[in-house]
Formats: structure tokens, sequence, C-alpha cells
């Protein structure tokens, strides 16, 4: 078969002949494929880049992935959890499966690798770096998932007793969070979306129904909870909703597990910080390229 393709500028084209098979490592590339009815015999295109290959050096890494490549680095031995000891100990069915590398770089909170606790080294630079990318001003990495931090926000702004309003469809962990906080809900129902049978995001206008009905019923209303993007990715109106909040004191939350890509490309759509939002929480494992179960916490610090 005859392969060719179609890429970008600054790529030249070496022509070579290969049979039965082609090795080409080129993402996103067109392929037009026409094969020999008798035999497989490819026209194969190898691409290389013109342009010079700069490897990084470790003052041009993230500040967390330099901290762990010079804490590997150093090869001491490890008198210290995680058990798999840099992975010599770690179990063969995983190590035939990934292989030593990845378990180099698994790593418990050692003094070079900065403390969640009180950060004051390269964790503290990479949260710093996360929250001017995000625009927030202040940002927390998690490792249990946007749970942890949904969580983690309800705590912070209620208390027992307090009212919080939130939709009916919210993730579980907010539920938790609302049990945690001793705070009382009050819910909203999102409208139907009959055309595809989902729920649909929380309007303005039940936002404020919702804050008018708990201020006669003698409530004091300590935060409005919000899911936007729901999981089918509906969005609500933060802007507005936001804007309603503030106008009565009430900080918002947006649980915005889904949404962590929105900031990088402009038809997508606005934030929840960038809609007004106080406290957003992402989950950057879902929609981005973090490992599993990480997520991040932002404030937008207007409260």
């Amino acid at each position: 078969m005859s392969l060719s393709l179609s890429i970008g500028d600054g790529w030249s084209f070496c022509r070579l002949r290969k049979t039965p098979t082609a090795n080409l490592y080129v993402p996103g590339a067109k392929i037009g494929i026409h094969k020999n009815v008798n035999h497989l015999e490819e026209d194969t295109t190898t691409i290389i880049n013109d342009k010079p290959i700069t490897v990084p050096t470790s003052s041009d890494l993230p500040p967390l992935v330099r901290a762990l490549k010079a804490s590997a680095e150093r090869n001491a031995v490890a008198f210290h959890f995680p058990g798999h000891k840099r992975g010599e100990a770690a179990p063969s069915s995983m190590t035939q499966l990934i292989g030593k590398k990845p378990f180099l770089h698994d790593f418990t909170d050692l003094s070079e690798l900065d403390s969640f606790y009180c950060s004051n080294g390269p964790l503290l630079e990479a949260t710093k770096l996360a929250a001017e990318l995000f625009g927030a001003k202040e940002t927390w990495f998690l490792v249990g998932g946007t749970s942890c931090g949904v969580q983690a926000a309800i705590m912070a702004t209620c208390s027992p007793g307090d009212t919080i309003i939130l939709p009916r469809n919210a993730h579980i962990s907010a539920t938790t969070g609302v049990i945690f906080s001793g705070a009382v809900p009050k819910y909203i129902n999102p409208e139907h979306n009959t055309d595809w049978d989902i729920a649909s995001g929380v309007t303005p206008a039940q936002v404020s129904s919702a804050i008018k009905e708990s201020e006669m019923e003698g409530r004091k209303v300590a935060a409005v909870f919000v899911t936007s993007p729901t999981y089918n990715g509906i969005c609500s109106n933060v802007s507005e909703i936001s804007k309603i909040c503030h106008s009565q004191g009430i900080p918002l939350i947006v649980d915005e597990a889904h949404g962590a890509h929105f900031k990088f490309h402009p038809e997508m759509p606005k934030t929840a910080l960038d809609q007004g939002a106080d406290i957003s929480i992402q989950s950057t494992h879902k929609v981005l390229c973090s490992f599993s179960q990480s997520s991040m916490l932002h404030i937008s610090g207007k409260r």
C-alpha cells in the first residue's frame, strides 16, 4: 500500500520503502491508503523535523517535576514509605506491565519535595504558577479528586445551622460536605431537558427565588453551590448567578470538575472564576492531563 501524509510547516520528507508494515509515529497526520490486491507493499514516509530538537534542562522543567527529578537522581536508599522502595520491591505483575521507572518518582513528602501543610519550596512555586495560569488568587493541589475540594469549600463557608443553596443533582460530595459542615440544604430542582432527557443547569431566577425564600423563612444563606458544567456538559449562567449572590454578600462555589479545559480555547465557555465565582474546584485528571485523583481548588480572592 502507498501512504501519503499531509502535515504542517517545518518538516522535510524522506521516501523509504518497507514490506510488509509501516512504522509511522505522526500524531494527527492525514493518511491516504492504497492497497495492492496481491500482496502488501508499502511506500512509507519518514518525517524528519529539520528544526533542532532542544532537550529541556533541569531549569526548564516545572518546579515539582524538577524537584522529583533531582530527588530520584540522588539514588538514595529509602528508609521511608512507599514500600515499593523505588520499584525494587514493586510487584512483578506491575513492573512487567509498566516497568520500574514510574516507581522511581513516587515519593512521600520528603524535605526537598516540600510539604502540603506549610509549603515554601517547589510545591509553593508550582501552586503559584497554577494560580496564575487558571486566573486564581490562590490555588491548592488536591489528591482526593474534586470531591475533597467540594467538601472543603462547603466546610469553609458554612457553619452548623447555616443554609446552603444547591441543585438536587449535585455530586454526592456536596451532600457529604453539607453533613460534615452541619449546614441545612435548600435545594433547587434543575429544569428537565426533554430533548436530551437530562437535567439542565440552574438558572439565575431559581437562585434568586431560593435566596428570597430562605430569607422569608428566617434562614441565613452562607453559600450558593452550582455544578457547571454538569456531567452531561450543561453550563449554567454563572456570570448572572454570581451577580445575584454578591449583591446579597453570599459566596458562590462552583463544582467545575468537568470544565478544567475551558481556559485553554477561545470557543469554550468562560471559566467559573472568569464569571465571578468565589471558589472553583476542577478535576484536572478528568479533562486535562494529570494523574487520576488529582484536582485543583481555586479561589478568586475577592471576598
